[in-house]
């Protein structure tokens, strides 16, 4: 297995990696200024995002935190939560869904 090389990760949106019954693992690349809108998913659906490079802004139910590379945050199922990229170069982070699947999110 090759080591993971964020300089290739330069997709945008949310390419799925790998998805099981329980788990669903995603690899995303945002630029600078990304921001997906206010989401929520389903009450079973915890989500942990670790970052991998950059630095990224978690907006959950309200509250701000700051995370740059070796961070791991957690959005608790059913909470309303977005990020954005407020670096100034492209942000690379590990997301992970765990809980009943599939994911169901609803926008605002």
């Amino acid at each position: 297995m090759n080591q993971f090389d964020t300089t290739t990760v330069k997709q945008k949106g949310l390419p799925k990696v790998i998805a099981t019954e329980h788990l669903e693992v995603r690899v995303v690349s945002l630029a600078p200024g990304d921001q997906p809108d206010s989401h929520r998913h389903q009450n079973e659906m915890d989500e942990a995002t670790l970052v991998l490079g950059g630095q990224l802004k978690y907006y959950i139910n309200g509250e701000e935190v700051v995370a740059g590379p070796g961070d791991l945050g957690h959005v608790p199922g059913g909470s309303w939560h977005y990020v954005k990229n407020e670096g100034s170069e492209d942000c690379i982070i590990l997301n992970i869904l765990g809980g009943r699947l599939p994911v169901r999110t609803e926008w605002r």
